[in-house]
C-alpha cells in the first residue's frame, strides 16, 4: 500500500510522494507509516524541525518494531544534521567583523507559564538536560549566561528569539567605555543632584545631572574573604578561606551619559 510512496522517496521524487501521501490521507488520516513517510519527506526538504516532531511522536505512540527502529535512525540522523547545521552557521558568524570578539550572553526574565517550553528550546540549543535548562532561565531580571565569541554567542541569542526566549549579547569591551563614579555623597535640588563622587583613579569631583537621567538602579553584593586557621578532627591546624561580610551596592545607571554612579556601604 505505502511501496508507490517509498520507492518515489527513493528516487528523490517527493511531489509524486506527496501526491501519493495527500491521496492516502484521505483515507489513513494518522496511519503510523503515513506519518514516517510525510518526516522523510520533510526531512529531505529540509524542513528538519517538522520532521523530528513527526519522528518523535511516532516513538511515543507507535509499537511496530520495524518503524521504531526506523525513527529512532531518523532522529539521530536529524540530530547529526542540525550539528553540522550549527557549526557552519558558527563558522560563518565567527568570520564576520567582530565575530571573535570576547562578549557576555544574556538570559532576560520569561514568565513561569512559558518556562516549561523555554526549559525545552534552551536545552535543545545547548545540548543539556531540560532540568538544568529550566534552572538557567530567570523569573527577574538578567542572568549572565555565558561568556565567549561574539559571533557564537549572537548565532544562539537569534535561535533562542525564535523560541520565545528574551536574550541579547553584548562585547565585553563596551565596558570600557563606561564611567563608573564611587559616590561620597549627593546633594539635590528638586529635580537636580549633584555628586561628590571619584574615578577609578582616586581623582575627586563633582557631577551634576538631573534625577530623570536615572532610568535604573542596581543593587547587589560582593562577598569579602579571609583567610583563617582552623583545626579539624585530627588537632590539626589547616588554613581556609570564609566569606566575612558582604559589600552591598547600588549602581544609578546614567545611559546618556554612559555613566554608572556607585553607592557602596563600605
Amino acid at each position: 500500500m505505502f511501496e508507490d510512496i517509498a520507492n518515489a522517496i527513493a528516487q528523490q521524487d517527493y511531489t509524486t510522494a506527496n501526491q501519493f501521501i495527500h491521496t492516502l490521507k484521505q483515507e489513513y488520516p494518522n496511519h503510523p507509516w503515513l506519518r514516517f513517510y510525510t518526516a522523510q519527506v520533510e526531512e529531505a526538504q529540509g524542513n528538519l524541525e517538522s520532521a523530528g516532531k513527526i519522528y518523535q511522536s511516532l516513538l511515543q505512540a507507535c509499537t511496530n518494531r520495524k518503524l521504531l527502529w526506523q525513527s529512532r535512525q531518523a532522529l539521530r540522523r536529524l540530530q547529526t544534521a542540525r550539528s553540522e547545521q550549527h557549526k557552519q552557521a558558527i563558522a560563518k558568524a565567527l568570520a564576520q567583523p567582530g565575530g571573535k570578539e570576547l562578549a557576555a550572553f544574556i538570559l532576560s526574565a520569561i514568565p513561569p507559564e512559558q518556562k516549561k517550553q523555554a526549559a525545552q528550546t534552551l536545552a535543545q540549543t545547548f545540548q543539556m538536560d531540560a532540568y538544568n535548562a529550566r534552572l538557567q532561565l530567570p523569573s527577574r531580571g538578567w542572568r549572565l549566561f555565558r561568556i565567549g565569541a561574539m559571533g557564537e554567542l549572537l548565532y544562539y541569542s537569534q535561535e533562542l528569539q525564535k523560541g520565545g526566549i528574551p536574550c541579547f549579547c553584548a562585547p565585553l569591551n563596551a565596558l570600557d567605555t563606561l564611567n563608573v563614579f564611587q559616590v561620597q555623597y549627593f546633594r539635590s535640588d528638586g529635580e537636580t543632584a549633584t555628586a561628590r563622587c571619584s574615578n577609578n583613579q582616586g581623582q575627586e569631583g563633582t557631577l551634576t545631572f538631573q534625577w530623570s537621567e536615572a532610568t535604573q538602579h542596581v543593587q547587589g553584593r560582593v562577598p569579602i574573604f579571609e583567610e583563617i586557621i582552623k583545626t579539624n578532627a585530627r588537632g590539626k591546624r589547616q588554613p581556609k578561606t570564609e566569606t566575612l561580610d558582604y559589600a552591598q551596592f547600588c549602581d544609578l545607571h546614567l545611559p546618556q551619559r554612559q555613566t554608572i554612579l556607585r553607592l557602596c556601604d563600605h
